[in-house]
């Protein structure tokens, strides 16, 4: 009996560490993200994306693969390769983010500028 009140307890220790870590990374900025929260914001921003553009399921999937892939690759670090708003934590837009119509290939364009006060100096 002593075992499971053990285990629960740990459980409710590993539940309630999961939450403060969860409610830590509200309001940091693109580049202060952890990675899994990165690819998480990734995810949601892929299921919007798709929909708006009318993505099937297989280019939904490719989108999601091309995305996660280009966060490992480092081409969507920084907070200028992504559009996000950390009040909402939500990912607006990828600026470089661009489909092939004839292939349905997705592709990073490096050098899109990106509107915002840092450019209006």
């Amino acid at each position: 009996m002593d075992r499971d009140n053990d285990a629960g307890l740990r459980d409710d220790a590993l539940d309630a560490a999961l939450e403060s870590e969860k409610t830590a990374n509200v309001g940091l900025p693109w580049a202060r993200l952890p990675k899994w929260e990165r690819v998480k914001r990734l995810a949601a921003f892929a299921d919007v994306y798709a929909a708006s553009e009318g993505l099937d399921e297989a280019g939904s999937r490719r989108l999601h693969v091309y995305l996660r892939k280009a966060l490992e690759a480092g081409r969507i670090q920084r907070a200028r390769d992504v559009v996000y708003d950390k009040g909402t934590g939500r990912v607006s837009a990828i600026p470089g983010l661009s489909r092939a119509p004839d292939t349905g290939r997705f592709t990073l364009r490096s050098n899109v500028p990106v509107s915002g006060a840092r450019d209006k100096e």
